[in-house]
């Protein structure tokens, strides 16, 4: 594992940024305000257009497929926020795994920096309980489990510098609402337990405490989420009543009365805290669900 130093290490001039989405456009046009050249790949020619008129450097190619991307300069910073794409071609294992394998061996060295933006799924059976970075991962689903072996694969990355693991909750934020409101405005029954926990971060937030793993000499692995944590009946209440729209009404599928499938769902209600909530507590803008979800509304494209 690489080793992660109490000194704070110097500036990056380089940074390449995988995965350059709702998550990774923010964090790259933070790091351009840092004076950083940024590297960023997309498969489409017309997103790199636009990302070339913001300063980014777009390099069009997959990432599946190492023989379409060119020759990059190793990075000083390596970012992997790569989601998965239902309408493509790979599998989760392709993408999240033999990818992010590929990529750290081509383009890190021993001087590079490695962030990668993991998921609080690796966690496992609590039953409402709390999880923080100590506890051990036991994911439930094929996502987790993915995730945790590209965290593992992270932490063998051929560097000296540092390998950091960012552990992030549900990413709300402008333009993610909309299909919510209109759920609830055509009262629309939300499906899941209304009392389980949902952990959660607002995308502005997720992106400033990414721009800062490039600074900061922080953990090997961090939960960034919000606190309080919030029920998703408190969640859908408070977006109804900022939105106009009726109370929410819940429901569970599959029916509760199926043992397995509730002892599931029981195991999958957990309250992601972060042991280290106080190294980045000074980056949050949001940390409470009221003020997040207004500034999402707001700057949604229609969200009335």
């Amino acid at each position: 594992m690489a080793n992660n130093s109490e000194e704070r290490h110097p500036r990056p001039s380089r940074a390449l940024i995988l995965g350059c989405g709702y998550v990774g456009e923010r964090v790259a046009q933070r790091w351009l305000r840092h004076g950083i050249h940024v590297d960023v790949v997309t498969r489409s020619e017309d997103k790199a257009a636009r990302l070339r008129t913001s300063g980014l450097e777009p390099i069009v190619g997959d990432i599946t497929q190492p023989s379409t991307l060119p020759t990059i300069p190793v990075p000083d910073v390596l970012l992997w926020a790569v989601g998965f794409d239902r309408s493509g071609s790979a599998s989760r294992q392709q993408l999240w795994v033999e990818s992010l394998q590929a990529a750290l061996t081509r383009f890190t060295s021993p001087t590079t920096t490695v962030i990668y933006i993991s998921s609080t799924g690796v966690y496992g059976s609590c039953d409402g309980g709390t999880v923080d970075e100590f506890t051990a991962p036991e994911p439930l689903t094929e996502a987790g489990s993915l995730c945790l072996q590209a965290e593992h694969l992270v932490h063998s990355a051929p560097t000296d510098r540092q390998a950091m693991v960012l552990r992030l909750g549900g990413i709300y934020g402008p333009d993610r609402l909309l299909r919510r409101i209109e759920e609830l405005r055509s009262c629309q029954p939300v499906d899941g337990a209304p009392d389980h926990w949902l952990n959660l971060i607002h995308v502005r937030d997720a992106a400033a405490v990414v721009e800062q793993a490039a600074f900061r000499p922080w953990p090997a692995i961090m939960n960034v989420v919000t606190t309080p944590t919030v029920t998703r009946r408190q969640y859908y209440e408070l977006l109804a009543e900022l939105t106009g729209c009726p109370a929410p009404v819940f429901q569970v599928t599959p029916p509760e009365n199926d043992e397995g499938n509730r002892r599931k769902r029981s195991a999958a209600n957990r309250r992601v805290v972060s042991a280290y909530a106080q190294q980045f507590a000074d980056l949050l803008q949001f940390n409470d669900l009221s003020s997040g979800l207004r500034q999402a509304i707001e700057y949604s494209a229609s969200p009335r």
